[in-house]
């Protein structure tokens, strides 16, 4: 006998039928099969964030991003908005979406008040962390509203700052793209230690400090499509590493591809780091580099640089630099005081007492031009490099590229070093200028050189000093181009090699280095084919005739 209560009479129609039916059939199906549920996306809003651009959300949005840290998903989106904000913190593992989204800070914030950071939440392990992914932010930093900050009592308030724990092998592993950062007083992306960042497609305008500002060891930065500008503050990239990572190590691994920068470009690395760039572009300057035991490659990039100083506008600890495919360019200071000197590569090999040595410093096809016709009031070098031992075995090396008319000097060395000029094409009015002391003695091969109707003196050797090595080759001059200068005479110097001359009529008191050669544009028979200078003098050189061209039978 069967129950009534599971006979149902014709009429009476099923519990869950019809639209009702349907979707419970549904969900008992995703639920059975294991099929995920769609759920509205995590936001601040849930927290009560109310994103008007006045109201404080600091609290919501941590509250939002603990709830993402705990939860599943670990993603929170930013509806479009306004989000007040003070400091939160945030941490590895975490995703931020935010297109549309602009993060402000609230006025009158504290120094170390940092909108989004790391600091308190510090991944540390012997591993790297699982990524924490920010995008599509507009970070603005309120500069306005933050009181005085141009003497830098306001440096340390970032808008992004990462930072691993050094007392672990592991990195924070950040990925940052398609975030705009405006209006700060600090850095607009900050890398301290132990950190592994991807930084893309990102702008920072009006940024105080820096860009991408990169201060901790043990840290690798990767930078791809950056654009700094602004108006108040011409914003470009540091780095300068004071922070020690794991195992107190300063080493840092950096590269930046496509970068437009209207402010710095200051990059100072040691300890065994690298910094490869291509395709950057810092018109404005200052622009520094320090590489001491470090590793620079520049390619396809343009600089522009300007007032020679000693604290600017350097090139210092060279251990190994090179620069291919590059054009700096000199630029006035934008002083209403006119400059005294300016030069677009000004080396020190050392300094502050140290004694660097066997370092390389190699700019091939690279060309050196003048934003704006030369000035009367200002010396303009194309390489600058200052005092420093022969025997130090510092080697610079200028190969290809073209140094242009309106530099006063190509090469000047200041006093004492070694260098390689070969195949460079010289309109400078001074070609090379080579200074030697006696402690200071320089060695130098010039090979391949050409010059341009605007060089008035090929080459400048300021003194006779018998450690003094200069070596020609491969450099073919008329009498017209040939001008020598000298300060305290040329002979004494050691020379090798020598210069082919070649003009319309005998050497006669022609100037003329040791060992150089001259040769009639059109030999007559009967006379020499052939002279050799046997003493040195940028007037009136001795030159004798070795060869000479039978009359014609």
């Amino acid at each position: 006998m069967v129950s009534r209560r599971f006979v149902r009479s014709p009429r009476q129609k099923h519990p869950f039928s019809g639209p009702i039916e349907h979707l419970t059939r549904v969900l008992l199906f995703m639920l059975v099969s294991g099929t995920a549920i769609a759920t509205a996306p995590l936001t601040p809003q849930d927290f009560g964030a109310v994103a008007d651009g006045e109201t404080d959300d600091t609290a919501a949005i941590q509250a939002a991003i603990d709830q993402a840290v705990s939860g599943n998903g670990r993603v929170l989106h930013f509806p479009p908005g306004t989000y007040g904000v003070t400091s939160v913190d945030i941490q590895a593992g975490l995703t931020l979406v935010g297109y549309g989204a602009t993060i402000k800070k609230m006025p009158q914030e504290p120094k170390f008040s940092r909108t989004f950071t790391t600091q308190n939440r510090k991944h540390i392990g012997a591993h790297d962390s699982q990524p924490l992914i920010i995008k599509g932010f507009t970070f603005d930093g309120s500069r306005t509203e933050q009181g005085s900050y141009e003497d830098y009592r306001l440096e340390q308030q970032h808008m992004i700052f990462l930072q691993g724990d050094p007392a672990g092998a592991g990195r924070l592993t950040a990925i940052i793209e398609d975030c705009s950062f405006r209006d700060g007083v600090a850095d607009a992306i900050s890398v301290y230690t132990n950190v592994a960042a991807t930084i893309s497609n990102c702008r920072a305008t009006d940024v105080f400090r820096g860009g991408v500002v990169v201060t901790g060891g043990h840290s690798e930065v990767h930078i791809n499509n950056f654009t700094a500008r602004g108006a108040v503050h011409a914003t470009g990239i540091d780095v300068e590493v004071d922070g020690a990572g794991y195992q107190g190590s300063f080493e840092t691994h950096i590269t930046a591809t496509n970068l437009r920068l209207d402010g710095d470009f200051d990059v100072g690395i040691h300890d065994g780091s690298t910094f490869h760039g291509s395709n950057i572009h810092s018109v404005a300057g200052p622009f520094n580099l320090y590489a001491r035991d470090a590793t620079i490659r520049m390619v396809n990039s343009t600089f522009g640089v300007g007032a020679l100083s000693d604290s600017s506008n350097r090139i210092v600890h060279p251990h190994d630099v090179s620069f291919s495919h590059c054009t700096f360019i000199a630029r006035p200071s934008g002083s209403t005081t006119p400059v005294a000197k300016i030069a677009t590569a000004h080396v020190y090999w050392n300094i502050s007492g140290t004694d660097e040595r066997d370092q390389r410093l190699r700019f091939i096809d690279c060309d050196f031009l003048l934003h704006d016709p030369p000035t009367p009031e200002s010396t303009h070098y194309a390489v600058y490099v200052e005092a420093d031992q022969q025997s130090r075995n510092n080697q610079l090396l200028l190969q290809g590229g073209r140094i242009a008319a309106g530099y006063d000097y190509g090469l000047y060395l200041n006093q004492g070093g070694n260098a390689t000029l070969r195949d460079v094409f010289l309109d400078a009015d001074t070609g090379t200028h080579l200074g030697a002391t006696a402690d200071y003695p320089v060695h130098v091969l010039l090979d391949g050189l050409r010059y341009g109707e605007n060089t008035t003196t090929t080459t400048h050797i300021n003194a006779a000093i018998p450690d003094s090595r200069i070596e020609h080759q491969n450099i073919h001059l008329s009498a017209r181009q040939n001008r020598l200068g000298t300060t305290y005479g040329l002979v004494g110097n050691t020379y090798v090699g020598g210069r082919t001359l070649s003009g319309p009529v005998p050497p006669g008191k022609t100037p003329g280095l040791q060992g150089d050669s001259y040769q009639l544009d059109t030999p007559e028979p009967g006379q020499p084919l052939r002279w050799i200078c046997v003493t040195s003098d940028p007037t009136a050189a001795t030159w004798v005739p070795v060869e000479l061209l039978l009359p014609a039978k």
